[in-house]
């Protein structure tokens, strides 16, 4: 097998944010960057189409907030800050 870091997908051990970034730089809109970081690969493991990779009322609320640099500024998980 290949070697994978722990707590990374195979294929890459690259933060997502990079590859929004990369996307970015390369022309992409930002909302176009975002969406194949988020609501792309959360339809492809989610077994409820409606909810993956969207805020709704009741809905899950992981959340990652960036700053116009593409920075991350606030993580919620659950809709809370992580605990630490």
């Amino acid at each position: 097998g290949r070697p994978r870091l722990p707590g990374s997908l195979a294929g890459s051990s690259a933060p997502l944010i990079a590859g929004v970034r990369r996307l970015v730089g390369l022309g992409a809109p930002v909302e176009q960057a975002v969406g194949a970081a988020t609501v792309v690969p959360a339809r492809l493991v989610s077994s409820s189409e409606r909810a993956a990779g969207r805020l709704s009322p009741g809905g899950p609320a992981d959340v990652c907030v960036l700053d116009d640099r593409l920075e991350v500024v606030r993580t919620l998980v659950a809709g809370a800050p992580p605990p630490g």
